[in-house]
């Protein structure tokens, strides 16, 4: 009883260091996109032409209608019918399902809806969770890169 003035069960990170983190965290992630990107460059996987296509054609704006505008206004659409978990679920699959089947359709590949849909629920949930839309671009960018590099010693 006498020290119950001094327990606090209600511990909340103070804003300055949630900032902080998140600071951190966007400059790691945008070191490490970097690196992958030098890398791919290096070992000539990859052009630079591509490694800028695929930050600022490809990342930037399909994240940043995908998740920044569709997802939330999905999910905000199914709260009159659902409650917040299973609008939160709605959204975000069926945001990926229209973000994997845009993708397929362009590329003229059917079974890329299958490998790009699970990375998509991935980045929807990081940005649900997270409403961090430049840690959601950088972690697509980075995918973009690895795959590309992947696929040039493939071919």
């Amino acid at each position: 009883m006498l020290l119950s003035p001094y327990l606090d069960y209600t511990f909340k990170p103070s804003l300055h260091l949630a900032k902080s983190l998140k600071k951190k965290t966007n400059i790691f992630f945008i070191l490490f996109s970097i690196g992958v990107s030098f890398f791919g460059f290096i070992s000539n996987a990859l052009s630079l032409e591509l490694i800028i296509f695929t930050l600022i054609i490809s990342s930037i704006p399909e994240e940043w209608f995908f998740r920044a505008y569709f997802q939330p206004k999905t999910i905000q659409y199914f709260k009159l019918f659902f409650n917040e978990n299973i609008s939160n679920i709605i959204g975000i699959i069926l945001t990926s399902i229209l973000f994997s089947s845009i993708h397929a359709i362009s590329q003229n590949n059917i079974s890329l809806i299958y490998l790009i849909f699970i990375p998509s629920i991935f980045y929807g949930y990081i940005f649900l969770k997270t409403k961090d839309i430049i840690l959601v671009i950088n972690l697509h960018f980075i995918s973009n890169t690895m795959l590309y590099t992947l696929q040039s010693y493939l071919a």
